[in-house]
């Protein structure tokens, strides 16, 4: 078998060893002394090598999807990714559409996970809120998950939803990362595609949120109006932020 692949890749008499080549190699010179099945050799030869490389550049592709892929859930923008990767904007944005999913008709189940979300990544971030606080400020969140006009969830392998976004009229309405997920890049996923996707260029952010107002920051919002208190009239100073 060695010999015959050997064969295949150096047709010649040289190469040739083995009883059953040898009688292979016969054929083939034979049939290459004849002009148009030449021409019809050379041509299946020609297309074979066209198939090798088609096979080679579809591979490059697939290694590059693949990375873009764990690039992307890293935090990377778009035209991060395709600069390392080579790949297109459509191919990149594809990949990248793809990690998160937009939710149509939201379940009891999916409004249970994101409150869980919700609360965990608020225990985390939001230090200045008390149990009682937290407590007050759940059914507006659940009114508010129901309700927004854009939502987007990442899940892990077994469809638990690890993050959340919400969009209304160009403006992040809300952003929370489970506290076991923080640091994997999910928020920053989440913020470029709301950016790139629905042209969201506006936040509001608790001034007491140092975490929260570090990574707005990081993403390129800047501060722009300030209000005393929060939408629910607690004083919670809030900052206004616009990229």
């Amino acid at each position: 078998m060695m010999e015959f692949l050997k064969y295949i890749e150096n047709s010649t008499d040289e190469v040739a060893k083995t009883e059953l080549v040898r009688i292979i190699n016969q054929k083939v010179s034979m049939l290459k002394e004849d002009k148009k099945v030449e021409v019809e050799y050379m041509t299946l030869l020609e297309r074979d090598k066209e198939k090798f490389q088609e096979g080679i550049e579809q591979g490059i592709v697939k290694a590059n999807k693949q990375m873009a892929k764990k690039l992307l859930n890293k935090g990377m923008s778009i035209e991060e990714v395709m600069s390392i990767t080579e790949l297109t904007k459509e191919e990149v944005g594809g990949i990248y559409v793809s990690n998160i999913e937009v939710l149509k008709n939201i379940t009891d189940e999916d409004v249970t996970s994101i409150l869980q979300v919700w609360e965990s990544s608020v225990r985390a971030t939001h230090l200045f809120l008390t149990d009682e606080n937290i407590v007050s400020l759940r059914p507006f969140v659940e009114e508010g998950v129901k309700f927004i006009s854009n939502l987007a969830v990442i899940r892990d392998r077994e469809s638990t939803i690890q993050a959340f976004i919400g969009v209304q009229n160009n403006k992040i309405e809300m952003l929370f990362v489970k506290d076991t997920c923080r640091g994997k890049g999910l928020g920053k996923h989440l913020v470029n595609w709301a950016i790139s996707t629905l042209n969201a260029n506006f936040v509001d952010v608790n001034e007491q949120n140092e975490q929260g107002l570090g990574f707005y920051k990081y993403m390129g919002f800047k501060v722009f109006d300030r209000s005393e208190l929060d939408e629910q009239g607690n004083p919670f100073p809030i900052l206004h932020m616009k990229s």
